[in-house]
């Protein structure tokens, strides 16, 4: 091999990349970025005009209701004082804040046991109650509706918080479990390990090292 052969490879093989950037450079097109930047800026816009109109109708008195207008001409507070001194409304909220923190401590308790079992022991029927799990968070709520409805009024359960606490569990403990699981599974063994030499009992390591 002849020296010029060699200053000619190397010349090729400097010059390449510096080729292959400016191919790359050259296939941008100029002003890509403002037109991602528009369209997101516009889809961003059209989903958000309607909680803006929704925020709008509340601002506005009774009378203003129908002026097509979006920002209110006579804006007012009085709508969010009638609801939240009325009954009809409070309890409700109540209801609801209270039934769903109940649900997820219950749930997030439950699957957190569960998930860990899973993602840490080996025992028979592992597959099958994971899979039993993944047909429960697939299985559609609406279709229950009916026989739960009788089910709860021969029990008593019906308009209780009992009675819609069990069945929003039941369905937030498949996906719960299955999250928790995968990232139980990502701890490294040698953090409960080192908790254990340390003087920890396995449920303290949980709760202390796993769990937080």
């Amino acid at each position: 091999m002849t020296a010029s052969t060699i200053g000619a490879e190397q010349v090729g093989a400097q010059t390449t990349p510096a080729r292959t950037q400016t191919t790359k450079g050259a296939s941008r097109q100029p002003g890509s970025g403002a037109i991602w930047k528009i369209g997101t800026i516009f889809i961003v816009a059209y989903a958000m005009f309607p909680v803006l109109w929704i925020g709008s109708l509340s601002l506005k008195p009774a009378a203003d209701v129908g002026d097509g207008k979006l920002i209110p001409a006579n804006p007012s507070l009085e709508n969010y004082r009638d609801i939240f001194t009325s009954g009809e409304f409070v309890r409700p909220l109540i209801n609801s804040i209270g039934i769903s923190l109940i649900t997820t401590l219950i749930a997030v308790v439950i699957a957190a046991f569960a998930a860990y079992a899973i993602a840490r022991l080996d025992f028979p029927g592992k597959t099958l109650l994971l899979t039993g799990a993944l047909a429960i968070a697939m299985f559609p709520p609406v279709s229950i509706i009916g026989p739960l409805f009788n089910i709860w009024r021969a029990t008593g359960l019906y308009d209780t918080w009992p009675g819609l606490i069990l069945p929003y569990m039941t369905f937030a403990l498949p996906l719960a479990i299955w999250t928790l699981a995968a990232f139980f599974r990502e701890i490294p063994w040698d953090l409960e390990q080192a908790a254990q030499v340390d003087g920890a009992t396995p449920y303290q390591a949980f709760r202390k090292v796993i769990l937080p």
